[in-house]
């Protein structure tokens, strides 16, 4: 197996960037094409990197948008359970890309979801690639990124309540259709309330707020792509925990493996 590999190493915006991308053909040597593909993955993770101004990363505490993490956080951990119990590689991927269908509307929310996020896209493409030696492993690294809810009360000051009133799962053997979330019935209602009073609805769920704790999102990441015979391994870590860049490049790598998907079959592999 041929392979290379390219240092990353950016100043962004009050932090810098380190990682590396690495480009391996399972099938044989690397070629002219594969090392093309790890430059321009290279060039264009420097380029989001540099470019990159930081925002507002302060986790919500309160309001709509923490609502909606908490919702999503929920909605995410049934692929995951899902993907924890799938037999074969095509049951894996279709749990596997429901959460990251989940997973990509957090991360536009709160950024601290990226270690998550790539872990979700790398068991999609590790299951779309047949492969499911790793899969567990991806599970519990998933579940320890996932945030948790509080167990007991008086261990946060405030939380928030998700009552879930109404889950219904897919049938056993029934493959997950490109409707996603279609494909549950969710019925969730949220409200914060004061650390003391977790745990007073035995049915419901209860976060902190805010919903990540302090060593939680550590500000790295790790993406694996295919392209045909072409792995594609991706690590990053800023010095300072600047999470919009993390998710920001995510995207820039996905946005580049897209393009040659295209040009190679005009559409992205089922």
């Amino acid at each position: 197996m041929g392979m290379k590999t390219w240092k990353i190493g950016a100043k962004a915006a009050g932090t810098h960037v380190r990682g590396q991308v690495i480009v391996a053909n399972r099938a044989g040597e690397l070629d002219a094409y594969g090392r093309a593909l790890g430059q321009e993955i290279g060039d264009e993770l420097t380029r989001v990197a540099r470019q990159w101004r930081p925002g507002n990363e302060k986790q919500p505490e309160s309001g709509e948008v923490a609502k909606d993490l908490a919702s999503l956080t929920v909605m995410a951990g049934i692929p995951l359970l899902l993907l924890r119990r799938a037999s074969t590689p095509e049951s894996a991927g279709s749990a596997a890309r429901l959460m990251v269908d989940v997973l990509r509307e957090a991360i536009e929310l709160e950024p601290r979801f990226a270690g998550l996020y790539g872990l979700a896209v790398t068991a999609r493409e590790q299951a779309d690639d047949g492969r499911m030696d790793q899969m567990r492993l991806l599970c519990d690294s998933m579940s320890w990124a996932l945030p948790q809810p509080v167990e007991r009360a008086g261990l946060v000051d405030r939380a928030m309540r998700v009552e879930v009133r109404d889950v219904a799962f897919p049938k056993p053997g029934v493959e997950l259709q490109s409707a996603g979330l279609a494909e549950f019935n969710l019925n969730l209602k949220c409200d914060e309330v004061d650390g003391h009073d977790v745990g007073r609805q035995p049915s419901s769920m209860y976060f902190p707020l805010p919903l990540f704790g302090p060593s939680q999102a550590e500000p790295l990441a790790v993406l694996e792509m295919m392209v045909g015979d072409l792995q594609v391994l991706v690590d990053l870590e800023t010095k300072r925990c600047a999470y919009g860049v993390l998710r920001d490049m995510l995207f820039a790598v996905e946005d580049v493996v897209e393009e040659h998907r295209l040009e190679q079959w005009g559409s992205r592999p089922a």
